[in-house]
């Protein structure tokens, strides 16, 4: 184990994860305070005994017990009583030492008060142990002239043990900084962490009250309008020939009802974070045949013109199920907006690392105000096709969010009154 990580292991004996930091922190420095402590005690005690202060040896080796039985202390939870031993025993040590051995080690009480200051609350144990430094202090110095010392160290030593101790109790105060920085650094993310989820829940609200509007205006009238037609067959008020005359338009409506139910489902999904990619090789040829499968119909029913000039060779490196999303929306908008015997054309383009998909019409296109509402999160924005179909304003925002997904971008260039093109990029297959 390095000597790193074997002061650290100390410093946490008796440290519990469910502690505050400010008792954890207190806890911690008085554990590293004692790790310094313990080897320079040793130390000073076998200097001592060598040099024949028996006595002074003697009080360092009852310096090195009471720094075990401290730590002891806190390791069963006796927190309080462990810094208060271990305050008493400085002050006791401190104020024996240089009464009797004219050490000059006596400051070293002036610097116990910022230990003092370190370990404890302003309570009445705090206010009484600094009472009792000054008084041993003021003691100390009243002591040195009159009583007999028992030996006097020299001049070296004495430097010596002023100035281990003065950079242990730096080394204590700079252990604090440290790890009050370390704190403020967690407080800081931890904020952050919870201006996130703030932001992450506010937008959870506004889905949930776009996706309650969308459910109770959007959807629920063309069900309605539905549900009015199969009342007025069941009480014969509509004819036969009128009823084959509507019947494609309520297709129609049906087509866009169930896009737009899916769109809603599969964005309301992606807000919960419950959408999940899993690209893999697709062939683009046969994905567009297939959506074009789906929207025959429409294309039909609006007399269009649909030219597919998707190479066979296209492929791309994404969600399978994710790219027909995509496709499906483009090509129902492209439907939507151009007007009967309009033109509809689909071409891909190759690229380095990218296909070019592109879905060209030549309908009633937008002007560049409309252009920037389109992918706006914080909006709603959604217009009527050529033959008032409706939208929810949500299929453009969940392709922009799938395409993102698969590592992909979209591009929208548009002129009023001559058509549209949706350019997507995909990763080619690898």
């Amino acid at each position: 184990m390095s000597l790193h990580k074997l002061i650290r292991s100390i410093s946490y004996i008796g440290v519990k994860p469910t502690f505050t930091f400010e008792e954890t922190r207190k806890i911690r420095a008085l554990n590293f305070a004692i790790s310094l402590s313990l080897p320079l005690q040793t130390i000073f005690c076998t200097l001592n005994i060598l040099q024949g202060y028996y006595f002074l040896g003697l009080l360092n080796s009852l310096m090195v017990l009471g720094n075990f039985l401290t730590v002891a202390l806190q390791y069963y939870g006796y927190f309080k009583p462990a810094r208060t031993f271990y305050i008493i025993g400085i002050m006791a040590f401190f104020t024996f030492t240089p009464i009797y051995f004219h050490s000059s080690s006596e400051y070293i009480l002036i610097l116990n008060i910022a230990a003092i200051l370190l370990l404890f609350d302003q309570t009445l144990t705090y206010w009484l142990l600094i009472l009792l430094d000054t008084t041993c202090f003021v003691f100390v110095k009243i002591s040195i002239g009159i009583i007999t010392p028992i030996a006097e160290l020299s001049v070296y030593r004495n430097i010596l043990s002023l100035v281990t101790f003065f950079l242990c109790l730096t080394m204590v105060l700079l252990y604090h900084r440290r790890q009050q920085m370390s704190y403020q650094l967690k407080l800081e993310k931890m904020n952050e962490e919870l201006n996130k989820r703030s932001e992450s829940l506010e937008n959870l609200n506004k889905s949930k009250e776009k996706i309650f509007s969308i459910l109770s205006h959007d959807l629920r009238q063309p069900l309605i309008s539905v549900k009015s037609l199969l009342y007025l067959m069941n009480k014969n008020a509509v004819s036969a020939s009128t009823l084959l005359e509507m019947s494609d338009k309520i297709n129609s409506n049906l087509d866009h009802l169930i896009l737009s139910l899916d769109n809603t489902l599969n964005w309301s999904i992606n807000q919960l974070n419950g959408i999940r990619t899993n690209p893999e090789n697709l062939d683009l040829y046969e994905i567009v045949g297939n959506v074009h499968e789906l929207l025959q119909e429409n294309i039909a029913g609006k007399s269009l013109v649909y030219i597919d000039n998707i190479q066979i060779a296209a492929k791309v490196f994404a969600d399978k199920e994710q790219v027909t999303i995509i496709l499906r929306n483009l090509l129902s908008n492209a439907i939507k907006f151009t007007h009967t015997g309009g033109l509809i054309h689909l071409f891909a383009k190759e690229q380095p690392s990218y296909w070019e998909i592109n879905i060209e019409d030549n309908g009633i296109g937008m002007d560049e105000e409309m252009i920037g509402k389109l992918f706006n999160a914080d909006g709603h924005f959604t217009r009527r096709g050529t033959e008032n179909e409706k939208g929810t304003g949500l299929g453009l925002r969940l392709i922009k969010e799938l395409i993102q997904m698969n590592e992909g971008d979209i591009s929208v260039a548009s002129t009023p009154g001559k058509g549209t093109i949706f350019s997507v990029l995909l990763k080619k297959a690898v």
